[in-house]
């Protein structure tokens, strides 16, 4: 039984080893080729550890893969020829070359002339790619196109690059140091430059990638005496950049560091971008920021177990183990499984062996090698590298994923991802804000040192009258002082004030920064705050976060002190040119009034109203007249003189309107010059200051209001900094010193208005000029790249919002450190509220109503006289001559008051008239003589009958005595009409020595003896007046010319009495 059991055993297990030997010897093998230059010396370990890999996870475990790997070396080339002619003649069905040597493209060179596929892991520079894609596009023949046989594993030259260049516009570099070693490295700086003066990189279409991007770039080569670089990397401190791209061999990137934490560049102001794939091997724990990318996630799983495999097997065969996966292990896994997964998709198992091998002696290609690498650019799967896919005309890959990572303390952290895509979302971040938070905090030092200077009222020292002393940041006060209290409180930071040794904000002096700019730049200092000004040129070598305060540059000046009231200040709203239009226009019209009132016949009177024919007529306005009516006029006062003619009439008119619109504005005008205090300020803006020479301005020196005026374009600007900079002793070394040479005159000083602001709330001795210059902020200034700034200018923003930015400018400058009792007027903050003097081009429309009126009075008065000249005319000369005579009467006017009216009808006026008259003396005595009337005695009947016509009685007081009746007519013709002014004697009328009474006979022959003559002489003229005087009121308004030329005599009684009745008839009639 049991020998039976035995056999049974025998044979079954006979069975399985036959069947186990018959598998293996149906398990076909695959060579491949491995090629290495001097830079990957544990390529054979990595070579070998992944082909056991893939062996095992092949699923139809069909075939295995062998390899024979040599070391490529450049000296060895006719060595290394016959070493690849030896493996293909071994049946190799590829090849795989590591690095960048220039020996691959020898070996690429044999492969691709026998066909056998060539897989590539290296660094491809832009311009090989470039020579591939015009060869391939200049070749007509498709079939040719598809011929290459060369795949490369790592990412494209092109697409690494891009993917830095937008890493440089995501993090908004503007200036960056590239420092390479070696040849190679030069190769891939070049690419970059390229790419940012935008060489573009063209496709297999002919289609040119457009990258957007530009920045200043310097670089630098390290030298290779190690020992060096610690000079180059002070130089780059020096220069400012603190955004540093480094290409240099992995093993050499931890010296590197050490060599820049000695210089200080290891803090977190400086960010290192490594052009390395294996950013994990630095074995240093920095406190810089350093970015790098990476060709696979730090914590994908599948990588972790393999790399904890692969050093567990060189652990248990004592080889060196390796601190992280390289890249290029895991860009040889992806090759291996390329390969593997071609052979098993396509089933190639049984096909390739089939065709004969290639051959070097009979340069007989592989046939099937073509349609093997075919097969291998249309693979399409993920690898550890990711996405793995190969462009079929280029064999470079396409639509790959890199991982942007950078080191930790920790290891390596997963930033975000950059994708092949051309978009400008082609970066997508997922490290949370938080995370980024902690990092940030991590790699910073929680005490900062702040540097700021003293300045009011942003950090002052504290005072106490205890003479108690502080020490630390207890010591000092002010507006920086409690901002940075509320900042540091949101952002969660510690710090430490220092004072800037030079005591300056900063300015660029002999291509040198100085003060608190040059703090920041050489990192000296962490923060800056104080009342510092965020300009272009500062800008460009410091950070900004967002400003606190808005501002301008404003002027700062003495106030002048209130001038004595001036004697004459009410001739202030006028100016002087008005002055004196006026004064012309005064004496113009003066003297057209005494032109027109002589030349117009309508402002000549008789000065006798009872006797119309006497041909004597007086003119009121003279040339004094003339004078005073016009100053009454301006005056508003009026006159006792009234114009009669039209065209005095209408040039008083004007002449009023004149004054009136004049007046008026002069009186609104003086009521603002007598209730303002004005000042007398020499300057009211900065083109003021500009223009004059005499007082003289400035700044601070090296400082951003100097820098404002030496780079401004304006004319004006332009012409203040020709005067500061040619008179250096304008500038200032602080704001101290230029408040006390405002305070002692002659001098203007250009500040901050906030500054300004702050120093005339606290002293009523300063004043502001004119109103800001120029537009700026204050912001907290950080050295370039720090990590605070957007957690500073979030928290600048949140107390933005809160209103605690509002009350801090409350609290510094309106309460703090100022007298409550002291109030300065604003005047100078206010507009200009003095009246301005009104020139001509204000009331100058007033003069030319005046001129039109005058020029129309004239022309008025010329057809009144035409118009006078004619109506005289009709009767007794002809127009002209009637022109002529009252022109020439006219002329001789001007220089008498009193003439014989040019225009009467009797002209002939004897010379006896004028010589009856008496003066007042004698009238007075004539009269005193003949008080009595019983001396008067009636001896002619005729008289008795004049007196007894009815209109000899003045109907009030009845009939009188011829002697009464005589009395008084003498006394009050004589008396009161004739020798009120003129003549003194009494001739031509045998009148005795005595004064004594007309006769009544002599009375009233004389008139019946001229009753018929057309022109009765003087005395004539007046008996008829005495007549007329008495009868007036009783024939009412009958003439004593109708009554006379009917009547032959005054005794005449009928006929003057039917006279009256038929004109009284006549008149009820009309009525």
């Amino acid at each position: 039984m049991n020998s039976g059991r035995l056999l049974v055993f025998s044979q079954v297990l006979l069975i399985l080893v036959a069947f186990v030997t018959t598998s293996r010897r149906e398990k076909k093998t695959f060579k491949i080729a491995v090629f290495y230059d001097e830079n990957h010396d544990n390529s054979e370990d990595l070579v070998s550890y992944a082909i056991d890999t893939i062996n095992r996870q092949i699923k139809s475990s069909s075939f295995q893969f062998e390899f024979s790997i040599t070391k490529a070396e450049k000296s060895q080339s006719f060595k290394l020829t016959n070493k690849l002619c030896e493996e293909l003649d071994e049946g190799r069905i590829a090849l795989l070359g590591i690095g960048e040597s220039s020996i691959f493209k020898y070996l690429q060179s044999i492969s691709s002339s026998l066909k056998v596929p060539y897989i590539a892991i290296k660094w491809e520079n832009l311009d090989e790619e470039n020579k591939i894609l015009e060869k391939l596009l200049d070749d007509s023949d498709e079939e040719s196109k598809t011929e290459s046989n060369l795949i490369n594993m790592h990412p494209p030259a092109h697409k690494i690059v891009k993917s830095m260049i937008d890493l440089i516009d995501f993090y908004k570099w503007d200036y960056i140091t590239i420092l390479f070693q070696e040849s190679a490295g030069l190769g891939r700086i070049q690419d970059l430059i390229k790419l940012n003066v935008r060489k573009y990189f063209k496709n297999r279409n002919g289609q040119a990638y457009n990258v957007n991007s530009k920045f200043r770039v310097q670089v630098r080569q390290l030298s290779k005496d190690i020992s060096e670089w610690i000079y180059l990397i002070k130089d780059v401190k020096l220069s400012g950049s603190s955004h540093i791209i480094v290409d240099l061999n992995k093993k050499y990137l931890n010296l590197f560091l050490e060599k820049a934490e000695e210089v200080g560049l290891m803090t977190s102001y400086f960010h290192f971008m490594f052009t390395t794939l294996d950013l994990a091997f630095l074995d240093y724990s920095p406190s810089a920021n350093i970015t790098a990318l990476q060709i696979f996630e730090p914590n994908d799983t599948q990588v972790r177990s393999i790399f904890a495999e692969f050093n567990l097997k060189n652990m248990v065969s004592q080889k060196p183990m390796f601190k992280y996966m390289p890249s290029e292990a895991v860009m040889i896994f992806d090759a291996l499984s390329l390969l593997a997964k071609t052979i098993e998709s396509q089933n190639l198992v049984n096909i390739i062996p089939e065709f004969p091998k290639a051959s070097c002696e009979s340069e007989t290609p592989w046939l099937y090698g073509t349609e093997f690498m075919k097969h291998m650019k249309n693979m399409k799967f993920n690898g550890l590298s990711g996405n793995i896919e190969f462009d079929v005309y280029t064999g470079y890959r396409k639509n790959l994923t890199l991982c942007i990572v950078d080191k930790t303390r920790t290891g390596v952290d997963l930033v975000g991802y950059w994708k092949d895509i051309n978009s400008s979302k082609s970066i997508e971040i997922v490290r949370s804000y938080s995370k980024e938070k902690d990092q940030v905090l991590d790699k910073l030092s929680r005490n900062l040192i702040v540097t700021t200077k003293l300045e009011a009222p942003y950090v002052m020292r504290k005072e106490t009258p205890n003479n108690e002393t502080f020490i630390g940041n207890d010591q000092y006060k002010g507006y920086c002082v409690d901002l940075l209290v509320k900042i540091s409180t949101i952002c969660g930071f510690n710090y430490t004030i220092k004072l800037v040794e030079d005591g300056v904000h900063g300015a660029l002096v002999d291509g040198k920064w100085n003060g608190i700019v040059n703090e920041l730049i050489e990192k000296k200092a962490d923060l800056a705050v104080a009342g510092l000004t965020i300009t272009y040129q500062r800008e460009q070598v410091i950070d900004f976060t967002k400003p606190f305060l808005n501002l301008g540059i404003s002027i700062l000046y003495k106030r002048p002190q209130k001038g004595t009231p001036n004697l004459f200040s009410f001739l202030s709203p006028l100016s002087i040119e008005i002055w004196l239009y006026m004064l012309a226009a005064y004496l113009i019209v003066s003297f057209m009034l005494f032109v027109l009132a002589r030349f117009s016949p309508y402002e000549w009177q008789n000065p006798h109203p009872c006797k119309q024919d006497s041909g004597v007529v007086v003119n009121q306005f003279t040339v004094l007249n003339s004078l005073w009516f016009t100053i009454g006029s301006l005056m508003q006062q009026g006159t006792d003189i009234n114009p009669r003619a039209p065209s005095v009439r209408l040039i008083s008119c004007v002449w009023a309107f004149f004054t009136l619109i004049l007046i008026s504005s002069y009186t609104a005008n003086l009521a603002a010059f007598l209730t303002v205090q004005r000042m007398q300020n020499p300057i009211e803006n900065a083109d003021d200051l500009s223009k004059q020479t005499e007082i003289k301005y400035g700044s601070v020196r090296s400082g951003s209001t100097e820098n404002f005026f030496k780079e401004s374009k304006i004319q004006t600007y332009e012409r203040m900094w020709n005067f500061m900079s040619s008179n250096p002793d304008v500038f200032v070394k602080s704001t101290e010193e230029g408040i006390e040479r405002v305070k002692k005159g002659g001098y203007a000083y250009l500040l901050e208005s906030t500054t300004n602001d702050y120093l005339r709330q606290r002293d009523c001795d300063l004043m502001q000029v004119g109103g800001l210059i120029d537009t700026k902020g204050y912001g907290i200034g950080l050295p370039t790249g720090s990590p605070w700034r957007d957690q500073i200018s979030n928290a600048i923003l949140q107390l933005q919002e809160k209103g605690d930015l509002q009350e801090l400018y409350i609290k510094w400058w309106e309460k703090e450190g100022k007298d409550p009792n002291q109030k300065c007027e604003n005047i100078d903050d206010k507009k200009k509220d003095s009246a301005s003097e009104l020139s001509l081009a204000n009331v100058g429309g007033v003069f030319v109503v005046l001129s039109i009126g005058l020029c129309l009075s004239f022309i008025v008065a010329i057809l009144e006289f035409l118009w006078k000249a004619r109506k005289v005319s009709n009767d007794q000369r002809p127009f002209s001559k009637q022109c002529s005579n009252g022109l020439k009467k006219t002329m001789e006017s001007f220089f008498r008051a009193e003439f014989q009216n040019p225009f009467t009808k009797n002209q002939k006026i004897d010379s006896d008239f004028n010589k009856l008259r008496f003066d007042e003396d004698e009238c007075e005595n004539f009269v005193k003589k003949n008080e009595d009337p019983k001396k008067f005695k009636t001896k002619n009947s005729k008289f008795d009958n004049y007196l007894s016509n009815p209109y000899m009685y003045d109907s009030d007081s009845g009939p009188r005595s011829l002697k009464e009746k005589m009395i008084e007519d003498f006394k009050f013709a004589m008396c009161h009409h004739k020798t009120r002014k003129r003549s003194k004697n009494i001739k031509n009328l045998n009148l005795n020595n005595e004064i004594r009474l007309i006769e009544p006979k002599e009375y009233i022959n004389y008139f019946e003896k001229n009753s018929r003559s057309s022109s009765l002489p003087p005395i004539d003229q007046y008996k008829r007046f005495l007549i007329s005087q008495k009868t007036r009121n009783s024939m009412n308004r009958i003439t004593r010319k109708k009554i006379f030329k009917k009547c032959d005599s005054y005794t005449d009684h009928n006929c003057i009495e039917s006279t009256s009745d038929d004109h009284y008839e006549k008149e009820s009639i009309q009525n």
